[in-house]
């Protein structure tokens, strides 16, 4: 038996990356390990174009937020589930520099497709902290990332092309221009692996650099429509009746097992700009695949060519993976070249190292 690409792994970045080869066509199965934990079921599934304590483009804003709405809301209907929740983000001033700083960006053509209004006064909201305004973004918004996830493992059951199994890689057999795994014979792999892929022995010399993140659910009374977010966001209401706050970064506790010291600093976050009680849900945490540069890892093996690799999609994987999804499933099919800045051309020294 014969098909085109064997996916390890069905997080954001295999589940994009299979759903783009559907659209083109091309055969496959995805291989899901069952005992490891996947950062995008715990992903908070944010997409934001201006970002940072300074507040700016996030890395190749204008190319990758356009169309990202109508791309979801597409998969929505073709899925037949319900996951993308577009939302303005208002991100509350601290001081009246910040004010007419972005009253002076106002002007600015690069940012009018991401601002919708810069207030210059209080809310209506008592309980949001905003004595000098503050900043309404559109282009925004959240995907439930595991309504999406699952949406997907359901479609691809459905194909006849997921498997829920740990991936052996002592039965993948390196063939002539291709590679087989158990009785399956594959024009090429795709590794999707998320963080996993530090166990990977063909890609292990990546320069991953896994971020710890965690997130809360809490009872709150917060009725806005828009995501809060400066410092920490706060998503509206869901069905359930909680609000989502996020996020915290950690770089050397990379376990999934939620702190009391982050606990204390997305509560202490959250009472700069919001000053309600609430009630505590659920808390998480994930290990983001984010890399050394913060940029993707796209391409292939250096000597293994049928070996290639998605991953790396770290804090942003929602507005991500769309956008490098149909890149790369161009470059499989197509041989279309992947950007510089994602290729992982960009680090083949570190494999002739």
């Amino acid at each position: 038996m014969e098909k085109e690409y064997l996916i390890i792994g069905q997080g954001i970045a295999g589940s994009m990356i299979a759903f783009e080869l559907h659209q083109r066509s091309v055969s496959f199965d995805i291989i899901n390990k069952t005992d490891y934990a996947s950062s995008s079921h715990v992903a908070a599934g944010l997409y934001n174009p201006i970002t940072g304590r300074k507040m700016v483009k996030t890395w190749n804003a204008d190319q990758i937020f356009s169309g990202l709405e109508r791309y979801y809301e597409e998969l929505e209907r073709f899925l037949r589930s319900k996951f993308l929740y577009s939302s303005k983000i208002y991100r509350p001033f601290f001081s009246l520099e910040e004010q007419n700083d972005w009253q002076g960006r106002l002007g600015d053509g690069g940012f009018n497709a991401f601002v919708e209004e810069v207030k210059s006064g209080k809310s209506a909201n008592e309980a949001i902290i905003d004595g000098f305004g503050g900043l309404h973004l559109k282009s925004a918004g959240y995907v439930d990332t595991t309504a999406m996830l699952e949406s997907f493992k359901r479609f691809y059951l459905e194909l006849g092309a997921y498997k829920e199994v740990d991936f052996d890689f002592s039965d993948l057999e390196e063939k002539t221009n291709a590679y087989a795994y158990r009785g399956i014979r594959y024009k090429g792999v795709i590794f999707c692996e998320g963080n996993n892929v530090r166990n990977n022995p063909y890609f292990n010399w990546l320069p991953l650099k896994p971020v710890k993140g965690e997130i809360i659910d809490i009872n709150i009374d917060y009725d806005e429509s828009f995501i809060l977010n400066r410092g920490v966001f706060m998503l509206p209401k869901t069905a359930e009746g909680y609000s989502r706050v996020g996020s915290t970064y950690d770089n050397h506790r990379l376990n999934h097992e939620p702190t009391a010291e982050a606990l204390e600093y997305l509560t202490d976050k959250l009472g700069v700009i919001y000053t309600r009680d609430f009630n505590l849900f659920r808390h998480r945490a994930g290990i983001r695949p984010a890399t050394r540069d913060r940029k993707p890892f796209v391409g292939r093996h250096p000597d293994k060519k049928e070996l290639t690799i998605f991953n790396g999609l770290g804090t942003k994987g929602v507005s991500l993976a769309v956008y490098y999804a149909k890149q790369f499933a161009d470059f499989l099919t197509n041989e279309t070249p992947i950007d510089d800045e994602v290729n992982i051309e960009r680090f083949f020294s570190f494999y002739s190292n």
